[in-house]
């Protein structure tokens, strides 16, 4: 099985970004937005990624600066590479 990964990111901040990129990008109403996230993208959020953070070997942080989360996903990647090493060096 494969490490699973999560991008924890308040609900609040998931609505602001998807608004900013759906009015910007894709020419989309504020009004048509909301209504998305609120009938479709919030309840699908909270049925299929919301249950997946209980199984992720890896919680990184939505809101810190890039720099963080890179700087924890590298450690997790190092720690990961330590592991597989030490079990391979038992064999």
């Amino acid at each position: 099985m494969s490490p699973a990964r999560y991008v924890e990111t308040p609900k609040l901040l998931r609505f602001q970004r998807r608004l900013e990129r759906d009015v910007s990008e894709r020419g989309r109403s504020v009004e048509e937005v909301t209504r998305r996230f609120l009938e479709h993208v919030d309840p699908m959020h909270e049925l299929h990624m919301e249950p997946t953070k209980r199984k992720s070997t890896l919680i990184v942080s939505g809101v810190d600066p890039i720099e963080d989360t890179s700087a924890h996903v590298l450690r997790h990647i190092e720690a990961l590479w330590r592991q597989e090493v030490r079990l391979s060096a038992e064999v």
